[in-house]
C-alpha cells in the first residue's frame, strides 16, 4: 500500500480535501491518504476559529507534538510512505524545527509545493519600506518582532537539515535548480488549475443559458485574516458602510449588464449547508454558491468576474474570462493588500475600479482581455507549457509514487 502523508499547518477543511483531491487518489486501488493537521500545535487557537468551513473528518487532529511524533512513530513502519510537507515560511518555529527533524531521521521521500500561484507585489526593501512597516504595519508590537526573529532563526537552522529526497513540485524553471543534493523537479500545476482541469472534463457538455456576474469574496472586513495569527490588529473600517457601498455596487452591475451577481464565499467561510446563503449577514440576501467546486463550476460560464485580489482570480485566466478588480477610497487596506491588488490587475492588463466613484465605461472598457497577458500569468503562476495530454495534479503524484521507491 502506497501511502500519502500531507502535513498541514492550518485547519484542514472538506474545501482543502477538494483542493488536494484527495478522493480521487484515496480511490486508487493500493493507494491511501492520511492526513495531520497540525494547526492545534502551530497556529494559536484565534485564527484556528476564524476557520467556519467544515473540518474534514478523515484529518487527524493533533493538541500536542508528543501525541503526533507517537502517531508518526506508529505509520513509519510502512516503508511505501511519501511525506507531502505543507509547513511552509509562515509557521515555521521550535516544533516545525523538531517534526522536520523526524522526517529526516524517517527517510520518507519529501513532496514540497512550490509553485507561486499569485501576483504579489514585493516593495523595494529601503529606509521608507522598514520604517512604514515599523509605524504602520507593526506599530511597534513586540508580539510581532520575537515572532518574525522566531521564524528567520528556525527557518535557517532547518535549511541544514538534509532529507533523503525531496520532489519539489513546480511549474516553472525547471532548468534553474542549483543541483542540490537529492532534490528533483516535478512538473506541477497550482491546486486551482488542476482543479480547473478536472471540472472541464467533468462538465465539458454542460450548457448555462443564465447571465451572471461572479463576485470572489475575500471575507474581510466581516472576517479577519492573517492579522490574528500575526497578533496585530485589523484596519478600522465602518463595516455597515463599506458593504452598503458594495451592495450599491453590485446593484448597478445588475442594471448595467441585466445580469445577476452571485457571491461564492472564500474558502474559510464557505458552508455547503447554506446552500444559496450566506454567512456573512451584509450581502442583502443576494445568491451566494458555498460548493467546494463552484469557482471552477461557475467562473467558465459567468459574464465577468469581480474581486478585491484573490488565488482564485486564476479560474478567470483560463477560462480567459474578463476580471474587474475593485477598491474604495472610502475604506482602510491592510499592510500592502491594495498594492497587491493593483498589481495583480496589471499582471493581466486590466484597471481597478474605485467602488465610490466610476461610470459604466470604465467596466465596459475592463471587458476586453488581454490574451497575451493572460497567457503570461498562466505560465508563470498556475501551471507549464506542455505539448501532451494535461494530467490534473493527484494523478501527477500518483505516478511520482508509482515510479519511485522510498
Amino acid at each position: 500500500m502506497k501511502t500519502l502523508l500531507i502535513l498541514h499547518p492550518y485547519t484542514f477543511t472538506e474545501f482543502d480535501n477538494y483542493k488536494y483531491e484527495i478522493d480521487y487518489l484515496n480511490k486508487k486501488k493500493n493507494y491511501k491518504v492520511i492526513i495531520h493537521d497540525l494547526s492545534n500545535i502551530l497556529i494559536n487557537k484565534k485564527f484556528n476559529d476564524s476557520w467556519k468551513t467544515k473540518k474534514e473528518k478523515k484529518a487527524i487532529k493533533f493538541n500536542s507534538l508528543i501525541s503526533w511524533l507517537r502517531e508518526f512513530n506508529k505509520i513509519k513502519k510502512n516503508e511505501n510512505i511519501f511525506v507531502y510537507d505543507f509547513l511552509d515560511y509562515s509557521t515555521i518555529n521550535f516544533k516545525v524545527l523538531i517534526i522536520k527533524l523526524f522526517l529526516k531521521i524517517s527517510k520518507f521521500p519529501i513532496l514540497k509545493y512550490g509553485v507561486t500561484e499569485l501576483a504579489v507585489y514585493y516593495p523595494k526593501k529601503n529606509f521608507k519600506f522598514y520604517l512604514n512597516r515599523i509605524l504602520l504595519r507593526h506599530k511597534l508590537n513586540l508580539f510581532v518582532y520575537f515572532s518574525k526573529i522566531e521564524q528567520n532563526l528556525f527557518s535557517t537552522l532547518i535549511k541544514f537539515i538534509k532529507f533523503k529526497k525531496v520532489f519539489l513540485m513546480k511549474n516553472k524553471d525547471f532548468n534553474k535548480l542549483d543541483n542540490k543534493e537529492n532534490t528533483y523537479l516535478i512538473k506541477y500545476h497550482s491546486s486551482d488549475y488542476s482543479n480547473f482541469l478536472l471540472e472541464k472534463y467533468r462538465n465539458s457538455k454542460k450548457i448555462n443559458k443564465k447571465r451572471y456576474i461572479i463576485y470572489l469574496d475575500k471575507g474581510m472586513p466581516y472576517f479577519f485574516g492573517d492579522e490574528l495569527s500575526e497578533g496585530r490588529k485589523p484596519p478600522e473600517n465602518d463595516i455597515e458602510k463599506y458593504y452598503e457601498e458594495l451592495n450599491l455596487f453590485f446593484d448597478n452591475l445588475e442594471n448595467f449588464f441585466n445580469a445577476e451577481v452571485l457571491i461564492i464565499p472564500h474558502p474559510k467561510h464557505r458552508i455547503p449547508s447554506l446552500k444559496k446563503k450566506n454567512i456573512n449577514p451584509y450581502f442583502c440576501n443576494r445568491i451566494s454558491d458555498n460548493s467546494y467546486d463552484a469557482c471552477a463550476r461557475l467562473i467558465p460560464k459567468s459574464l465577468f468576474v469581480v474581486c478585491r485580489g484573490s488565488s482564485a482570480l486564476s479560474y478567470a485566466v483560463v477560462n480567459y474570462k474578463p476580471v474587474q478588480f475593485i477598491y474604495s477610497t472610502n475604506y482602510n487596506y491592510k499592510w500592502n493588500e491594495k498594492e497587491d491588488l493593483f498589481f495583480q490587475a496589471n499582471s493581466i492588463g486590466t484597471q481597478p475600479i474605485n467602488i465610490a466613484s466610476y461610470k459604466k465605461k470604465n467596466l465596459t472598457k475592463n471587458l476586453k482581455i488581454n490574451k497575451a497577458k493572460y497567457d503570461y500569468y498562466k505560465f508563470k503562476f498556475l501551471t507549464y507549457k506542455n505539448s501532451g495530454p494535461t494530467k490534473p495534479n493527484y494523478k501527477i503524484i500518483k505516478d511520482l509514487m508509482d515510479r519511485s521507491v522510498s
